[in-house]
């Protein structure tokens, strides 16, 4: 998405859109991710326009639920964890446990 026309951008969100009518998802409060990551400021305002809940990027990192940073959302793949039931958490898990989640 990062390099087409404005008009095509919204062509293919609105596509997508119509797909998720056509199979009986709502189209209220959708998810984005983006393809291949890429993103600029046109299709974040198109999202904006067409009620998109939130985006996912690329970019590895923990989401930050602030909603100003709703449409640009980092993510872990899942090699980015212990892939083992008996592996000591790796950085991202402490980062996890350590400042978004009240364990007491």
């Amino acid at each position: 998405m990062g390099d087409g026309q404005n008009g095509d951008l919204r062509l293919d969100i609105d596509r997508s859109l119509d797909f998720l009518k056509q199979i009986g998802a709502s189209s209220q409060d959708w998810v984005m991710c983006y393809p291949y990551g890429a993103y600029h400021a046109q299709v974040l305002e198109a999202l904006r326009q067409r009620n998109c809940r939130a985006a996912l990027t690329t970019e590895v990192g923990i989401a930050d639920s602030n909603p100003e940073n709703a449409l640009t959302l980092g993510r872990l793949d899942t090699n980015d964890l212990p892939k083992e039931t008996c592996a000591k958490p790796n950085g991202w898990t402490r980062q996890i446990l350590t400042s978004t989640w009240d364990l007491a």
